[in-house]
């Protein structure tokens, strides 16, 4: 049993890396001050042509602060944040927080069970 879970989980440590593929283009706003008493919450998917994260709701790309980058992984798009972090995959729900001056995402979490639209915190 010992021996099928090691195989299963190289199996999948391998099958993670070669998903991997390239950069996604982001727009970023640079000099942003994370973040406004505010948040919303939204579906993002990926562009079907470009893979930048959009909202469901609307198809609009989001933007972001600078530092945070994009990579197509096994047909979805992974955010990632200046450290390296993944803080987004596309095809789920996330909770969001923008900058000021300029509204941009500077602070994203998961949040499945949230209800979809925004307000104060």
């Amino acid at each position: 049993m010992r021996q099928v879970t090691i195989t299963l989980g190289l199996a999948l440590s391998l099958l993670g890396c070669a998903g991997t593929g390239g950069q996604v283009r982001l727009t970023t706003v640079e000099n942003q001050t994370c973040c406004w008493l505010s948040y919303s919450v939204v579906d993002v998917v990926a562009d079907p042509t470009s893979g930048t994260p959009i909202n469901k709701a609307n198809g609009q790309p989001f933007v972001w602060a600078a530092g945070f980058t994009a990579w197509r992984v096994s047909g979805e798009t992974e955010v990632r944040d200046a450290a390296g972090k993944v803080v987004l995959r596309t095809g789920g729900r996330y909770w969001t927080s923008p900058t000021m001056p300029d509204w941009a995402i500077g602070e994203v979490k998961t949040c499945p069970f949230c209800e979809l639209g925004g307000g104060p915190l």
